[in-house]
């Protein structure tokens, strides 16, 4: 069962358990791959406020993401131009 009780920095605060038995909290971010899971709230949310901020987080160097951020969705397809052609 999963219970949303809190936001710190963007990340959504779940607890979770199985019944009346709340076993941890868990942080997710849809830009972070990373997600924290403790017993304490205390320490899911002082893990979330020293993430970057949503503003500074960029996709690792080398990736297609990167690649795509760099040159745009249609650069990055090889695509000079968005019009259709007749």
């Amino acid at each position: 069962m999963n219970h949303t009780i809190d936001t710190a920095n963007g990340f959504t605060i779940q607890q979770r358990g199985v019944g009346h038995n709340w076993g941890y909290f868990m942080a997710t971010r849809d830009d972070v791959a990373e997600i924290k899971t403790h017993h304490d709230l205390g320490t899911v949310k002082a893990w979330c406020n020293k993430q970057p901020s949503r503003d500074e987080v960029q996709p690792p160097a080398g990736s297609v993401l990167a690649e795509i951020a760099e040159k745009g969705f249609a650069g990055w397809m090889g695509l000079d131009e968005l019009t259709e052609k007749e």
